[in-house]
């Protein structure tokens, strides 16, 4: 029987600006649980986040952020630490949410151009 571990606090960093200036707290909406790792966009209605999903047309098909800690909203939306400029992550570590690799390679390029996050 297998098993499969969650991954640890803080797993896909890699690297980030002196005195966490690449990270921020931001509100994750109400019905998830997401785990460390997972990339997030920006809902363009209320400014909360959520899982990725280049299928949307909310705001959500954009990359913005990432997880560094895991996060349930399934009965509340709460404040949250991610990374969202400036910082070196490991591709190994994050969760996509069912992104094929075509979405992935786009999302990476933007997280690089519009805000300094590099996956590698």
């Amino acid at each position: 029987m297998s098993s499969t571990q969650p991954r640890a606090a803080l797993a896909p960093l890699v690297s980030e600006l002196p005195m966490s200036m690449s990270r921020r707290t931001v509100t994750i909406a109400q019905g998830y649980e997401l785990e460390v790792g997972s990339v997030l966009g920006k809902e363009t209605a209320t400014g909360n986040y959520a899982p990725f999903d280049p299928n949307a047309t909310d705001g959500t098909e954009t990359a913005a952020a990432v997880t560094l800690y895991p996060v349930n909203t399934l009965v509340n939306e709460v404040g949250a630490v991610v990374i969202d400029k400036s910082a070196t992550l490991n591709a190994a570590e994050l969760e996509w949410h069912g992104a094929t690799s075509e979405e992935i390679a786009a999302a990476c390029e933007h997280l690089r151009e519009s805000s300094g996050v590099l996956i590698e």
